[in-house]
């Protein structure tokens, strides 16, 4: 736990802009070596300099070490223009390591001293966090709301969206959770919009809307094939068809099944998909779907008079292709 706060804490330091002293300047260029020999080089009095001590508080690799030197340099004063960087620096160590009271202490005090300051988005977004964790919720989406609406079109404001979103989820209101993931899964960021379709996917299972939270994993493939938690959701969903089966309503409503290969946002690799289908002999399929204003495709593949035709069908794609597919009602 240790190495981690100081690893992400250096992590982190490389997106902050420049200012203050010529260590702390080479540690926010990723100059670290360069940044050590420095301080390995300049007398024991020196060190007792408040920007020193700073740089030295985030080359630390011992976490409570960090931390103790962290607060040091603010006794021992450093560069105004690296003030606003220590307390933002001391927040995240807080979180990391699960401190939300403190974390809730050093982002107020940062608000009041620098009520528009540079890192006030960050800070906000961290007092947020501590809020959710110590189950203050309107504190929560207070500070998630006025993130959001005072950086639109950031990453960090984004973020906020997201993080209302999934504590929607979590109090069940799916429709308002609904509505901000899918504007969300058409942002620039990467992550943002990874984790908007995970969301969906997953809050589509907890439905039991199944065709929903095929539609959207097979979008989150297609798009982001590392998604962190692809694996998981695959297997919720074989899951989710293996329990679901029932052949009495089948008979009964006259369903039919087809195997879903694929959600393309470009049709061009939608009917790439159609034609490598093909030579299964079976009915291929592609479906629009729009979302948010955007069109998707959907590739389907057979028409089954039961789930366990379809089933047997999928076990076939998948050893002919080396992929994972899903069986979808019509």
């Amino acid at each position: 736990m240790c190495r981690f706060l100081s690893a992400l804490i250096v992590t982190l330091t490389f997106t902050v802009p420049a200012g203050g002293s010529e260590l702390i300047n080479l540690i926010r260029q990723g100059q670290m070596e360069a940044a050590r020999r420095i301080m390995d080089s300049t007398a024991s009095a020196v060190h007792r300099d408040g920007n020193r001590i700073f740089a030295q508080a985030i080359l630390e690799p011992d976490g409570p070490r960090a931390m103790t030197l962290l607060e040091t340099a603010r006794q021992a004063g450093i560069d105004p223009a690296d003030a606003e960087y220590l307390s933002l620096e001391k927040a995240l160590f807080y979180f990391a390591a699960g401190w939300p009271d403190s974390v809730l202490n050093e982002t107020q005090s940062y608000l009041r001293r620098w009520e528009n300051g540079r890192y006030r988005a960050e800070m906000m977004s961290l007092e947020a966090r501590a809020g959710e964790i110590l189950k203050d919720s309107q504190t929560t989406n207070r500070l998630l709301e006025l993130t959001a609406r005072e950086n639109p079109d950031s990453l960090t404001g984004l973020n906020a969206r997201l993080q209302q979103a999934r504590i929607m989820a979590q109090q069940g209101k799916y429709t308002e959770a609904r509505k901000v993931l899918k504007r969300l899964i058409k942002s620039s960021f990467d992550n943002i919009a990874s984790s908007s379709l995970y969301l969906l996917s997953q809050m589509a299972l907890e439905q039991k809307r199944n065709d929903d939270a095929l539609f959207y994993f097979n979008l989150l493939k297609e798009e982001f094939p590392d998604a962190v938690g692809l694996d998981d959701l695959s297997d919720q969903l074989s899951n989710f068809q293996a329990s679901g089966n029932d052949q009495s309503a089948e008979k009964i409503t006259g369903t039919t099944y087809a195997v879903q290969v694929g959600v393309f946002s470009v049709r061009d690799n939608a009917m790439k998909m159609t034609d490598r289908m093909k030579k299964y002999n079976q009915k291929v399929e592609i479906l629009e779907k729009t979302i948010s204003g955007k069109k998707y495709y959907v590739v389907w593949v057979g028409k089954f008079l039961s789930s366990d035709q379809a089933m047997v069908f999928k076990a076939r794609l998948e050893t002919a292709e080396n992929e994972t597919f899903q069986v979808v009602a019509r």
